[in-house]
């Protein structure tokens, strides 16, 4: 299943756990991560315990229109801009942008694989296609993606041991 309903008390107990780790990851790597980093997550961390989860909503995309079953399409979120792990997620992001970048795979945006599918030539004979992508990131395993980049990062990431080490234990917070 994508998303486990708790109970209320599941959930704040979760809430709870979830604050006491990074709490342990601050105190243990404020040398590492600096008072700007530091300051941050505890504030945020603090400041968000009363409500502590993410919020989820729908977008409708308006611009596909009505669909055959008489309903608008839409995009659901779960937005974390709230949540206990938003700030220590992106001081995560950060060491993370240039390794991703740096993937063969890589292309920054829309605009910018719309500029390298522009400069393909196909033979006459050949039928181009797309497909749109359905749940995409609801159906990525998390624990075995997280596993794959923990293992490239320890492996072929030019890093000090200390930052890898600090980031990775972030990362599985």
């Amino acid at each position: 299943e994508v998303y486990e309903q708790l109970t209320k008390e599941e959930a704040l107990l979760t809430a709870d756990v979830l604050h006491a780790d990074i709490t342990e990851w601050l105190s243990k790597y404020e040398h590492v991560i600096g008072k700007h980093a530091y300051r941050f997550i505890s504030r945020h961390i603090n400041s968000n315990m009363d409500s502590p989860f993410g919020q989820f909503y729908i977008l409708y995309k308006i611009y596909k229109g009505i669909g055959n079953d008489g309903k608008w399409p839409n995009r659901p979120v779960s937005s974390d801009v709230t949540s206990l792990p938003h700030a220590l997620g992106k001081w995560v992001t950060e060491p993370l942008l240039p390794i991703q970048s740096q993937q063969k795979s890589y292309f920054k945006d829309s605009f910018e694989l719309k500029a390298i599918l522009d400069k393909l030539m196909f033979a006459p004979n050949a039928l181009p296609f797309t497909a749109d992508a359905h749940s995409m990131y609801t159906n990525i395993k998390t624990d075995p993606a997280l596993a794959s980049i923990i293992e490239h990062i320890r492996n072929k990431v030019r890093m000090g041991e200390n930052k890898k080490k600090v980031l990775i234990e972030g990362m599985n917070i």
